[in-house]
């Protein structure tokens, strides 16, 4: 492991020694249910949470009471999407119509439950994107329907790095009083991420994607002025207000919060140097591979970590030893086969099978990239 020069850092991040010095002592001494609240044990844990959800809020620019802690994004997108339509069909009747817009290049967390939802009877829509996987704004307008009662798109792309127009998607959509889902995973901690600026409605995250621990996450559920209502995808003992059952995980809330205070402190410092890494490695590509393409917006245009590239000629070979990248789906490249997002842009197989996923992340060296170049090298006919 200690050979392999890791650039997937979209795929997941290690966690940072400061977020985990700050977990550790909610495992052994401070290691109470926040629902156990007749003893101090209980009471310390609760006061944990609630004071995270108040740091995080001034973070995004929300209220805290808007902000529900979810085991990550994924199960956060799943509740916006299924409590959305769960309190429609309860309130307006179970025959009502619904009609949700999507893109066709969304993180397979918004996909899959999209596709569930279709099979009950829910109108989905794909809108068109442009060669870059952003949404087209004019596209967004026309498929608006009176029936229409969500719209989702993702706030940075996964695998291209391409950066969605979410304020002015949420301002079309607060014309239309229609809701916004934002999957704002891919941004924190590259970008500003004020919800107050770029006000979406439903906007999910995860810590492991910003040197956070595993299997925490939370939804922004707008709940002051223009409501969003949702009915709870997880029951049981009645945590989270009755929102999200389930033990709160709070050495993982204490650790998403000390990341997410951490990368708003150093937003423009990692930014710059992410900047002068990313161009030093595509410069690096194309002096191996002259007709090497990259895939979604120039440099500059796109997230700092990300390059997403197509080689002109590559070997068979989809593992390469000594070089962790990703190929195929980002969240599926065990089983190498071509993503959404590439299919959405009509990739044929063969330019799938060379195409790369390359990420940086807070701990990548010159070094590392320079190796990395080498590496490659060896795979470019």
């Amino acid at each position: 492991m200690k050979r392999v020069i890791y650039l997937d850092y979209n795929a997941t991040t290690p966690v940072d020694p400061e977020v985990q010095r700050v977990m550790e002592p909610f495992f052994n001494e401070r290691f109470g249910n926040t629902l156990a609240v007749s003893s101090p044990y209980g009471w310390e844990a609760q006061e944990a949470v609630e004071s995270c959800r108040r740091k995080i809020a001034g973070i995004l620019a929300c209220q805290p009471d808007e902000l529900t802690f979810t085991s990550g994004a994924t199960e956060a997108n799943n509740w916006a999407l299924r409590g959305l339509v769960d309190f429609i069909r309860t309130t307006e009747g179970p025959q009502t119509p619904i009609h949700i817009l999507s893109s066709p290049v969304e993180h397979s967390s918004i996909l899959s439950p999209l596709r569930f939802l279709q099979e009950i009877g829910v109108t989905v829509e794909f809108l068109e994107v442009t060669k870059e996987a952003s949404i087209r704004l004019e596209d967004l307008k026309a498929k608006i329907r009176p029936e229409t009662r969500l719209v989702c798109a993702v706030w940075v792309n996964s695998e291209l790095g391409t950066l969605n127009p979410i304020r002015e998607i949420a301002e079309i959509c607060h014309h239309a009083q229609i809701p916004l889902l934002a999957d704002a995973t891919q941004a924190l901690g590259k970008f500003p991420v004020s919800l107050a600026a770029s006000p979406a409605d439903l906007v999910s995250f995860s810590a492991h994607k910003l040197y956070g621990p595993k299997g925490v996450g939370l939804l922004f559920h707008r709940r002051h002025g223009r409501k969003v209502q949702l009915r709870p995808l997880l029951y049981g003992g009645g945590h989270e207000e009755g929102l999200r059952s389930g033990t709160l995980n709070v050495p993982g809330i204490v650790g998403m919060a000390k990341a997410m205070e951490l990368a708003d402190a150093r937003l423009e410092e990692n930014r710059q140097c992410w900047l002068r890494l990313q161009k030093e490695l595509w410069d690096g590509l194309c002096s191996i591979d002259p007709g090497v393409r990259l895939n979604g917006p120039p440099l500059g245009q796109r997230s700092p970590t990300n390059l997403h590239v197509t080689f002109s000629s590559w070997t068979s070979q989809s593992v390469i030893p000594g070089l962790a990248i990703s190929q195929g789906a980002a969240c599926n490249s065990a089983n190498i086969e071509m993503s959404a997002v590439l299919r959405a842009l009509n990739f044929t197989d063969a330019e799938a099978q060379r195409s790369f996923r390359i990420s940086m992340g807070k701990p990548t060296t010159q070094d590392d990239i320079q190796q990395a170049i080498r590496i490659v090298q060896k795979y470019v006919r």
